[in-house]
């Protein structure tokens, strides 16, 4: 959300991109978005559960479901950056991110 793709430039991820234009018409290519999408969730569940060990988010949060709210809020804010959406909006994305993820 800081950084909005320069005047011109890619406005929006090549894996979001596939997901939306290519997946729902090739199945190989859906079964490949789909493996990636679960990449990117392990990777935020595997950043809680780190932040859960070190005491810097709260230990008692479902580590799985805010994986998958944190995959969403990043694919709605790719989507949201594609569309040159108004800056608060995307700031609201990012603080509600952050919202999900409080200190012990």
């Amino acid at each position: 959300a800081a950084n909005p793709p320069a005047e011109g430039g890619p406005g929006g991820c090549l894996l979001v991109n596939t997901a939306l234009e290519l997946s729902p018409h090739d199945p190989d290519v859906r079964d490949f978005v789909n493996h990636s999408l679960a990449a990117v969730e392990t990777f935020f569940r595997d950043g809680v559960a780190r932040a859960q060990a070190d005491g810097s988010v709260a230990a008692n949060l479902d580590k799985g479901a805010l994986a998958k709210s944190l995959l969403g809020l990043f694919l709605g804010l790719r989507v949201l950056q594609r569309g040159d959406y108004h800056r608060a909006a995307l700031t609201a994305v990012v603080r509600h991110a952050e919202a999900l993820l409080p200190a012990p």
